[in-house]
């Protein structure tokens, strides 16, 4: 207990104690420690840690001790009177008394530097994506309510951006567009309906191709079944049906992708079933249904086992004449190859790989979105880091906050190039064609002795839809002919100009601090852009980056001389005390080495 002295009077503090018993004797004196010790043995003989034997000869029993320990709360009340019962003087080994060991404790901090280390040297960190990492135990049974995935895709959004309810952040890309496959522009973010669509069609695959599980018997004594078995009837009811109800109407579209395998033929209708072509033959041929006589009958009753080799056994009404002949030929084309055989009949998933039904192929058919010609293998390539190209799919997408975007979404603010201070303010002039930039990508591009050529004209995409030759350069509509000719330079072009989107971050709009994160970025993908997963010859920008190695590796290579901070500090030298935030300064510094290295290299 703490009292607090009175002003001009001395009151010593005084502190209160809980003293920890010496000795069993003395613990055995008091009712809270012999009630902790009567727990804790009952505790040994219940769980068995012990086994009583009889001493043998010329041994001498395990000695033990009582271990009594105060367990307190922060306000100093006691939360627990502690005993254990231990032996002393005896030793375990591994594997011999005890297998489980515990595992090795790492403070926060070292994480800390251990994640810095592989940020700043540009490596992949192998992690899951959490912004679409849910649980979907439910989604796979139960249907899920429209109002209940906006508002978990809501979530998505502002994570994504940033944001929430107390502050509004920018939503840059179209959320259909990040929700599309990578390979097609966006993110590969899964909607939440189609994927519970997916999910629910799964168990209609399975009713189908499963034979004996006891769930699918459930099913068909509680609600019946048709098609010799295939399809489960519709569920009807108020109480009691809505599970199986729900996931029964995914049952039209998912037999529309299913093909029917002939075994035997006994469980597959002829006419009516599809079986040997992606449709029925019904709807295939309509005019030879119309004439049929066996319109109901089974693949293993059409066929003639007894006619040599086996053969169809067709009947129809009447006579073809000579203008159906035609159509009679291609009927028995589709037929030809297809016959029954000993084993059993099976389904198949006609849009799956080995005729297996797949969540994820099934959803990426209901998404049905168009191919875009996204250049994907130019923009998520693994050796570059995730914020580099997060920044490239912004400026493919011409979605980057520029000034001229800021004033579009209703800012008041001047729109003049923060580097050149001549032109408005766009993703294209501010990643091409503002003339400081230009000296930048002359002076990048020299010193591998790439020769490139400056667009002088636009192509400007149309809405919904991304130009991949605009794409491949790293900003949005440039000139076809300019990508043709220099497509190295639109390669490293692409990934240099990923990291000024660093400046973003604090930032209203791009700053001159960008210039000198630009060069160093550059220097940095030319050395380590290696192999490129696109198909463009590299082999002049690869020669050439080994010839500015040591550059390379002085300025960006183990991050230790260079370091990157935000827009607000620019760019900073932390060697031999120089340190500059000028981008004049730092084109000079970069020359001086170039010549450095040509003279002793």
């Amino acid at each position: 207990m703490t009292t607090r002295p009175k002003n001009g009077i001395f009151k010593p503090t005084v502190f209160v104690a809980h003293k920890e018993p010496d000795s069993v004797e003395e613990a055995l004196q008091l009712d809270h420690w012999e009630q902790a010790i009567t727990n804790e043995f009952l505790a040994l003989l219940r769980n068995n840690t012990w086994s009583l034997v009889p001493l043998p000869q010329g041994r001498k029993a395990i000695g033990c001790k009582w271990v009594f320990k105060v367990k307190e709360i922060l306000d100093g009340t006691i939360s627990k009177y502690k005993v254990r019962l231990v032996a002393k003087g005896f030793h375990q080994v591994v594997r011999f008394d005890f297998n489980v060991t515990f595992s090795p404790v790492v403070k926060p901090i070292t994480i800390q530097v251990v994640l810095t280390t592989v940020l700043t040297r540009g490596w992949t960190i192998r992690q899951r994506f959490t912004l679409a990492s849910m649980p979907i135990y439910q989604m796979s049974i139960f249907r899920m309510p429209k109002m209940v995935a906006r508002r978990l895709e809501k979530v998505q959004r502002d994570f994504l951006w940033g944001g929430g309810h107390m502050e509004g952040k920018t939503h840059l890309v179209n959320w259909e567009v990040v929700c599309t496959d990578k390979a097609r522009g966006g993110l590969g973010i899964r909607k939440l309906v189609l994927l519970n669509k997916a999910l629910l069609g799964k168990w209609i695959w399975r009713y189908a191709s499963d034979k004996d599980n006891l769930w699918k018997q459930v099913i068909k004594v509680k609600y019946g079944q048709e098609d010799f078995g295939w399809r489960p009837k519709k569920a009807r009811g108020a109480v009691g049906v809505g599970v199986w109800k729900e996931i029964w109407k995914e049952s039209e579209w998912c037999w529309n992708n299913m093909i029917l395998k002939v075994g035997k033929g006994n469980t597959i209708r002829f006419w009516t079933d599809v079986w040997c072509s992606e449709t029925a033959l019904s709807h295939c041929f309509p005019h030879l249904f119309a004439m049929a006589v066996q319109r109901n009958s089974t693949v293993e009753e059409m066929w003639d086992q007894n006619s040599g080799h086996g053969n169809w056994n067709l009947n129809f009404l009447r006579d073809f004449n000579d203008w159906e002949m035609g159509l009679v030929g291609d009927f028995l084309q589709v037929l030809r190859g297809h016959k029954p055989s000993g084993v059993e009949d099976s389904v198949l998933w006609s849009k799956g790989r080995r005729a297996h039904f797949r969540v994820k192929e099934t959803y990426n058919l209901l998404v049905r979105s168009d191919d875009t010609g996204f250049p994907s293998k130019s923009i998520w390539v693994t050796r570059v880091p995730t914020k580099v190209c997060f920044f490239a799919w912004e400026a493919t997408w011409g979605r980057v906050l520029t000034l001229d975007r800021l004033q579009r979404r209703g800012l008041q603010l001047p729109n003049r190039c923060f580097l050149c201070g001549c032109e408005e303010e766009s993703v294209n002039h501010i990643l091409i064609h503002c003339t400081v930039v230009r000296v930048l990508w002359d002076i990048v591009f020299g010193l591998v002795d790439v020769k490139w050529v400056f667009p002088e004209t636009e192509l400007t995409p149309s809405s919904g839809s991304c130009d991949p030759l605009s794409a491949t350069t790293g900003a949005v509509a440039i000139n076809q002919s300019w990508v043709a000719a220099n497509q190295d330079a639109a390669m490293a072009l692409l990934f240099g100009v990923g990291y000024a989107g660093i400046i973003f971050e604090e930032s209203l709009a791009f700053n001159k601090s960008g210039v000198g994160l630009l060069m160093a970025v550059s220097l940095w993908v030319i050395r380590s852009i290696g192999a490129p997963s696109t198909d463009m010859a590299v082999s002049e920008l690869t020669h050439a980056s080994a010839e500015v190695s040591e550059i390379v590796f002085f300025l960006l290579g183990a991050m230790t001389i260079v370091e990157i901070v935000d827009a607000h500090q620019g760019f900073k030298l932390v060697t031999d005390n120089i340190t500059t935030r000028k981008p004049q300064t730092l084109l000079w510094v970069v020359s001086a080495l170039f010549s450095w290295q040509q003279c002793f290299f």
